[in-house]
């Protein structure tokens, strides 16, 4: 679907765009943000430091359930969504919007990804992002992109894949070919960088393995570490240490500790032991990641914490309908800021934001625009939603050819200083109905061939 978008011009008339420059927006801006809350009856996002889980259920009508909750209390099922009669393969939480990202078994050798809207603990959309060539064993989100493990047909079509986080009925491509591939941990959504594991369980003659992998060029950036054949990897997280360090979950349940360039995982034995295969998934806990969050299946189907020294298990009290398949943590509570998609231009622009963080009472919150040297004036675009407006899909294609990334709720353009920087002032005012809101926003300078843009913002409103 192509959605054509063009801010509004000056026109006849009275409106807070006629006179963009004059205009009030201390007084317009939280005016606009607290009645765009009062009047939704749920927010469109899966709460703060939830988890999210996929079940496979015994029946093929639901197949798939989704639950989720905080970590030490009994999840809560979702409503049905319209594909869940296609087994879950693969979770995620989109760490921008929070919305939910899921793998699903179309057949032997096809799995789609579906973004499916929450409000409240309903499902109401599942919108299909696209198809890989086999099953998925994990998802995770870099930046504007959504990365998947699947095992194609043919080593050829296996490995690590790459869609678009926002696309709609979007063909894959793939960056990294390998038919063991296991597991992958990022450094956050805005890192480049993610940790690869694989079993050497593919064709004769290869290596398990670990190694940092570069999204954005296809390269190993630290390692390969090469080390024997293992048991299929589950999960892989990476621990805040001074060395390079690895915990390694296998799918016969066991787990080992991997230190890069200092030969092969050492195994790590669990107190108390865990049933067999129950380590579906492995995942840092958001904090520390010393100890991480694994999965068990149908014999241990809840959650547990797992010391990555020690081997201490604590399992979480709650336990889950069917077979657990894969979890994922929403987004953290509090005040935050996330920059995504890359500028457009020319100018290179780029977007700040503060003073502070975006807190309930911040007056003098707001927005910068940097590096826009020659530009004399640009937009300036605020919104709820980085994925749907009522024109259509984002993003959207502007003027020129560079992309809209944010709903235009409210728009109004700032002339730009000679030094390429402006300001847009966002005060928030002191109402607890903002509390966990999440808006978005963006710069849209205006030039010769018509808008440039710089990198999107997303932020938690606390």
């Amino acid at each position: 679907m192509t959605v054509s978008f063009v801010l509004p011009a000056a026109r006849c008339g009275h409106s807070a765009l006629d006179d963009p420059i004059g205009y009030d927006a201390e007084t317009m801006l939280p005016r606009l943000l607290s009645a765009f809350i009062l009047a939704t009856a749920a927010a469109t996002q899966v709460p703060a430091d939830w988890i999210v889980y996929a079940t496979r259920l015994p029946s093929t009508n639901p197949a798939a359930q989704i639950l989720g909750g905080p970590s030490t209390a009994q999840p809560q099922p979702f409503g049905r969504f319209a594909v869940d009669q296609m087994p879950p393969t693969a979770i995620e939480v989109d760490p921008y919007d929070g919305h939910i990202l899921l793998a699903l078994e179309a057949g032997p050798t096809l799995t789609r990804v579906y973004r499916l809207i929450p409000q409240g603990l309903q499902l109401t959309a599942a919108i299909r992002i696209g198809d890989l060539p086999g099953p998925c064993r994990q998802l995770a989100v870099v930046d504007d992109t959504l990365l998947a493990i699947a095992d194609g047909p043919s080593p050829a079509l296996s490995g690590l894949w790459r869609l678009p986080r926002r696309g709609v009925n979007a063909q894959p491509t793939l960056l990294l070919a390998r038919s063991d591939l296991g597991a992958m941990a990022t450094f956050g959504p805005y890192g480049t960088v993610v940790v690869l594991a694989w079993s050497g369980s593919g064709p004769p003659g290869l290596n398990a393995g670990v190694g940092f992998f570069d999204v954005t060029n296809g390269q190993f950036v630290f390692g390969p570490f090469l080390f024997g054949a293992a048991s299929a990897i589950t999960g892989v997280v990476d621990l805040p240490t001074g060395l390079s360090r690895q915990l390694l979950a296998f799918a016969d349940g066991t787990f080992a500790l991997h230190v890069g360039g200092l030969g092969p995982p050492t195994p790590l034995p669990t107190l108390p032991p865990l049933p067999p295969a129950q380590a579906v998934a492995l995942k840092a806990d958001g904090g520390s990641s010393i100890t991480p969050f694994g999965l068990g299946a149908a014999a241990l189907p809840q959650l547990y914490t797992i010391d990555a020294f020690s081997g201490a298990v604590a399992l979480q009290p709650p336990t889950l309908p069917g077979t657990p398949i894969d979890f994922a943590l929403a987004q953290p509570s509090g005040a935050w800021v996330r920059s995504f998609a890359a500028a457009c231009g020319p100018p290179a622009t780029a977007i700040g934001t503060g003073p502070g963080q975006p807190t309930l009472g911040n007056a003098q919150f707001g927005f910068d625009l940097m590096s826009a040297a020659s530009v004399t004036a640009a937009w300036f675009a605020i919104g709820a939603s980085d994925f749907l407006t009522p024109l259509g899909l984002l993003p959207a294609p502007l003027p020129g050819g560079c992309r809209l990334h944010v709903e235009p709720l409210f728009a109004a353009i700032q002339p730009v200083a000679p030094a390429g920087t402006a300001r847009q002032n966002v005060p928030i005012p002191p109402a607890p109905s903002l509390r966990g809101s999440l808006f978005f926003a963006q710069w849209l300078p205006v030039v010769t061939a018509g808008l440039a843009a710089s990198p999107a913002i997303a932020f938690r409103i606390d």
